[in-house]
């Protein structure tokens, strides 16, 4: 598929964390539908998705990265979705109670050399 096939394809089927019903999901929080469980995977799963400089740099390493255009362009649109569940994520377990301190993972992660 070509990058402009890819890209319209995600702006026909793309969402936005606005399209997220966070009223309901606050409700369901206050209400105690969401469990423990749910709320130690959200945990883990906002904290994974943190990553996303991690995973970018793994393609900084695609020799002559910029010599493919299309290739190059698709990796900034799938940071950007990336970064999107990233904050969602985050956001979901403000609406929740749940406060996501990462800065000490942050602090630990970001000297990382992930890409290696």
């Amino acid at each position: 598929m070509r990058y402009d096939e890819y890209f319209e394809l995600s702006e026909q089927h793309g969402w936005r964390a606005r399209d997220l019903d966070w009223d309901g999901l606050e409700h369901d929080a206050r209400a105690g539908v969401i469990t423990p469980a749910d709320r130690a995977a959200l945990m883990a799963t906002a904290t994974i998705e943190h990553g996303v400089p991690h995973y970018a740099e793994v393609w900084s390493l695609v020799e002559n990265l910029r010599a493919h255009w299309e290739l190059w362009q698709f990796v900034t649109l799938w940071t950007g979705e990336e970064h999107r569940h990233s904050y969602v994520l985050k956001k979901a377990c403000d609406v929740v109670g749940d406060k996501v301190e990462l800065g000490a993972d942050l602090d630990v992660v970001s000297g990382f050399a992930f890409a290696e």
